[in-house]
């Protein structure tokens, strides 16, 4: 009986600040880490007999990781319901051929700042992991990619929309429609080496190395180039923005909000995303 006592309690797990200390995971919560996050005693419950964290039952994740809405997230909730109400209602100028299509100028762009950002993020943690090889700036770098390269595609699957709209197709022969599908292709290629390396070392050095250089591809493409030639999206070319056009200011009601709210809504997928790659690599330790 104390024997079988003792086998059971031999299988369930046995976390400590020691063994996490160890395995130098991190979940984004507010910067603070997981390890300040495990109370004592909280694995002694019965339901902890097998080391898997994706069959715990909702209640002990919930008090596992203490989830709270932090205050820049309710506000990007807020400025994303102002930009979807305030993108329908507040009167736009009225342009020959674009009309009411000029209100995707509301997610379009603000679409392409979240990507950039990201983008840029994604190149710093890549730097950060060259200089000091830690994994966590390579799973920073990865997640953050992932995110922006979602937004890019949102952001080239709403400039289709508009080109349809305005120009008649939904794609053209255009310098910023080409480069900017380069570019995604480029960056896509970042996807198919990470899935080509087994080793997580030679992983995080190589893709970390392409990272850098698709960022520096990608920027030239997509705001230098299109610049220097003929192009018929506005602000590229000989083409003006819509800022000439908006003398009312209405616009830049919604714009600017939208840009910081898409902003926001980017790096709050990151952090999710960050998280559950990080509580995946603690499933597979604890596995």
């Amino acid at each position: 009986m104390h024997r079988g006592q003792a086998n059971n309690s031999g299988r369930r797990i046995s976390l400590n600040a020691e063994w996490l200390t160890v395995q130098k995971i991190r979940v984004l919560r507010n910067g603070v880490t997981l390890i300040g996050r495990i109370k004592k005693g909280m694995w002694s419950s019965p339901f902890f007999k097998r080391p898997n964290l994706i069959t715990l039952p909702p209640y002990h994740l919930i008090s596992l990781m203490k989830y709270q809405l932090a205050w820049w997230k309710v506000l990007t909730i807020i400025l994303l319901y102002y930009t979807v109400i305030g993108g329908l209602l507040i009167p736009v100028p009225r342009l020959h051929i674009l009309n009411e299509t000029i209100r995707m100028n509301y997610y379009h762009v603000p679409m392409w700042f979240a990507m950039i950002i990201l983008f840029g993020y994604a190149v710093w943690s890549s730097i950060q992991y060259l200089r000091g090889h830690n994994l966590e700036f390579d799973d920073r770098a990865s997640e953050a990619v992932k995110v922006a390269f979602f937004f890019g595609g949102l952001g080239l699957a709403t400039g289709m929309i508009w080109a349809n709209a305005t120009w008649g197709a939904f794609w053209t022969n255009d310098p910023k429609l080409n480069n900017t599908a380069i570019g995604l292709l480029i960056y896509s290629a970042y996807f198919v080496l990470r899935g080509s390396l087994e080793d997580e070392t030679q992983r995080a050095r190589l893709s970390a190395a392409y990272n850098i250089f698709a960022f520096a591809v990608f920027i030239p493409l997509i705001f230098i180039l299109p610049r220097m030639t003929d192009s018929l999206h506005p602000g590229s070319g000989n083409n003006p923005t819509f800022r000439l056009f908006d003398t009312s200011h209405n616009m830049k009601l919604v714009v600017y909000t939208a840009i910081i709210g898409f902003i926001s809504l980017g790096w709050w997928l990151f952090t999710l995303f960050l998280r559950i790659r990080v509580l995946k690599k603690l499933q597979d330790e604890i596995n």
